[in-house]
């Protein structure tokens, strides 16, 4: 197991890793479709190689601030878990290319969001937010999905024009 790089264990009922420690080789983690209740934190410990992490459809509700300390992530995959916000570190992920978060719980954004120079694909349909920070229009997103959310002031036939069509209209709201 040391030079394993990619661990898959889905759709299995875990409710913790039940593990003290991982190979550093790990490159890829999916723990999908399981019964995790918290973040595991053994991946923060001993991964710092992960550059994809996988933790959909669980019954997750915090992501630990020190999630930071994942510095080559590049895909982060936490949608269908309870979350109601993400970490303010997130914006420290600075390779992270794919966040999508959808179908969770969560009512706000943390303005270091915009800070993922790297984000192409960002996902927070169908939480409960009824604000994002503005300033996300000003980046370079191929896909931003908002739709499902309590933000009356974003029209759904905005949301239906597409990801250029609403990072304009949401750099052209920003205050000069």
């Amino acid at each position: 197991m040391r030079n394993l790089r990619r661990l898959e264990v889905v759709d299995n009922q875990l409710t913790s890793l039940g593990v003290e420690t991982l190979p550093a080789t790990l490159e890829c983690v999916d723990l999908s479709k399981n019964k995790l209740s918290a973040f595991p934190e053994v991946l923060l410990m001993c991964c710092q190689s992960l550059s994809r992490l996988n933790l959909a459809q669980n019954s997750i509700s915090t992501v630990p601030e020190c999630i930071q300390q994942l510095r080559k992530l590049s895909e982060l995959t936490l949608s269908g878990n309870l979350l109601t916000e993400l970490p303010h570190s997130i914006g420290t992920l600075k390779e992270l290319n794919t966040l999508l978060a959808a179908d969770n719980r969560i009512v706000s954004v943390p303005t270091s969001i915009v800070q993922l120079q790297a984000l192409s694909t960002l996902s927070l349909a169908n939480n409960d937010l009824v604000d994002v920070p503005l300033a996300i229009g000003t980046m370079s997103l191929r896909s931003l999905q908002l739709e499902g959310n309590r933000m009356k002031w974003l029209r759904p036939a905005l949301l239906q024009q597409g990801t250029t069509a609403v990072l304009k209209y949401l750099k052209d709201k920003m205050p000069l």
